[in-house]
């Protein structure tokens, strides 16, 4: 064989990257670059229900209240750190807010329709802030004095002020990836990251994330996550919001938190993420009967889900 010939199969066979029967593998990580503009929709929705199961009937036997948002925006990478990091501009393109108590709208707003064109958060729209993104995804604001600094009137101000404060853009922007160094994946492999439960869960505990490439198909990596409870410290601090405390040994969990994330690992772009976490805690009461004649029961349950989703 040739030099000439040598070169060239020794070139095809390391562009394959992988050998024989060790499956595809793929990096992981966000490559964006300088001028690139995308257009995303990223959004949650938290529900917390009580339910109580007795034999007699109560006004407030089930009840649950929800809140949904929805932001859409273009990002345009503005220039990249010396820390690997990109400057990222977000311009809001749209805004949906949706809260209920049981069956009934105590808020709502959706800047795409006609009715709400008049209203002061629409002022919100078109305007900016700024990210720092790193390649593992964290989220870090750079600059976000001019959309704070919009003047929403009334009732709706407070809305504003939290839709743009810190917490609520790193939850609106920041995905789980590997660590840098750690990002090339094989098919049937992945990485794992320890987070604190979401505030509102009725029991303080820390989950783990595991994220596992299912597939690999042409430039997409299809990932699947699981999480469990665990005894590892997550970053940052634990949540602030009220738990059940010494009362938390009385109630039996139920807990399931799944995701699934596709990536274009050409781009380094998400296409589409969501994870959703479903948390429920019974207690029951053998000395009282429901209508069914089982022991009665009290449920307090947790629904929360977050979504990515790039529209362009």
């Amino acid at each position: 064989m040739s030099h000439k010939l040598l070169v060239a199969f020794i070139g095809v066979s390391l562009s394959v990257v992988f050998f024989a029967g060790c499956g595809p593998q793929a990096k992981i990580s966000l490559n964006l670059q300088k001028g690139d503009v995308t257009t995303y929709k990223a959004g949650y929705e938290t529900t917390q229900s009580v339910v109580l199961d007795m034999a007699q009937q109560t006004p407030n036997k089930d009840k649950h209240t929800s809140k949904k948002v929805e932001v859409t925006f273009t990002q345009e990478i503005q220039g990249i750190n010396e820390d690997s990091t990109a400057l990222a501009r977000i311009t809001i393109m749209d805004v949906l807010i949706l809260t209920k108590d049981t069956d009934v709208v105590s808020f709502s707003f959706d800047s795409s329709k006609e009715a709400d064109s008049k209203r002061p958060l629409n002022a919100l729209i078109g305007k900016s802030y700024t990210i720092n993104i790193s390649p593992d995804g964290k989220v870090t604001p750079a600059d976000a004095a001019a959309i704070r600094g919009v003047k929403v009137t009334g009732s709706e101000r407070n809305v504003a002020r939290n839709l743009f404060s810190d917490s609520e853009i790193i939850k609106r922007h920041e995905i789980h990836l590997p660590e840098q160094g750690a990002s090339r994946v094989k098919e049937g492999q992945g990485w794992s990251k320890v987070v604190w439960s979401h505030e509102k869960i009725m029991m303080k505990k820390a989950f783990e994330k595991s994220y596992v490439v299912d597939s690999i198909t042409g430039n997409v990596a299809n990932v699947t996550m699981t999480a469990y409870e665990t005894d590892k410290v997550a970053e940052g601090s634990p949540p602030k919001g009220s738990g059940f405390g010494f009362m938390a040994g009385m109630f039996d969990s139920q807990e399931k938190y799944t995701g699934q994330m596709k990536i274009d690992i050409k781009t380094g772009k998400v296409i589409k993420w969501n994870e959703i976490c479903v948390a429920n805690y019974i207690v029951t009461d053998k000395t009282s009967k429901n209508d069914k004649g089982e022991p009665a029961s009290l449920t307090m349950g947790l629904t929360h889900s977050i979504s990515l989703e790039k529209l362009d």
